[in-house]
C-alpha cells in the first residue's frame, strides 16, 4: 500500500539519534529503479533514495513503509533549492529556537494506481510555547532531477 503522508508535532532540537535510517524495499522501490534504469542512470551511481516524510532528526522512522517514497537522492531528497532537507533545516531553525511546529507532508500521486510521487507538498506552522503563532512554511519539491541534459520524472 501507497504511503498517504505524514503529520507530527515536533518539539525539541533536531538530532540524528531521534529516528532511524531509510531502508528496505518500500511500495515503489522497484519501479523507481526500473525508470532510473530506463532513464540511463548508471546502478552504481545510487541515484535514488528512501525519503522520509518526517525526517530522521526529527524522529521519523526509516523502516516504516507510510513515513517513506521513492525519490531522486540529488535534487528531491538534497539539494540547494526545493529540496526535502533544504525545507527540514528551517523547520530546524524553528525547533532550536524552542517553537512547536506543525508538519505535514503530502506525497502527490498522478493516478490511484501511481506508487511512486510525482512530488511532495511540505508545510510547516511554528508557534512559541505561549501559543503565538510565529511563521507558515510551505514549499512544493518535485520528484525529478536533470540527467543528461534532460528532466528525468521518477513519478509514475
Amino acid at each position: 500500500m501507497r504511503p498517504t503522508g505524514a503529520n507530527a508535532c515536533l518539539v525539541g532540537a533536531p538530532s540524528g539519534r531521534r529516528g532511524t535510517r531509510a531502508g528496505g524495499n518500500i511500495t515503489g522501490w522497484s519501479d523507481a529503479q526500473a525508470i532510473a534504469s530506463a532513464a540511463g542512470f548508471p546502478s552504481a551511481s545510487n541515484p535514488l533514495a528512501r525519503c522520509h516524510f518526517i525526517a530522521r532528526e526529527f524522529g521519523g522512522s526509516g523502516t516504516e513503509g507510510k513515513n517513506l517514497a521513492p525519490c531522486f537522492r540529488q535534487g528531491t531528497n538534497v539539494g540547494e533549492m526545493n529540496s526535502f532537507r533544504e525545507f527540514e533545516k528551517h523547520v530546524g531553525d524553528f525547533l532550536r529556537e524552542k517553537q512547536i511546529v506543525d508538519y505535514t507532508v503530502i506525497p502527490l500521486y498522478c493516478t490511484p494506481a501511481s506508487t511512486i510521487p510525482y512530488g511532495f507538498s511540505l508545510m510547516a506552522y511554528s508557534q512559541f510555547r505561549n501559543g503565538t503563532p510565529d511563521m507558515m512554511e510551505y514549499s512544493y519539491v518535485d520528484n525529478s532531477r536533470l540527467y543528461n541534459g534532460a528532466t528525468v520524472h521518477l513519478g509514475n
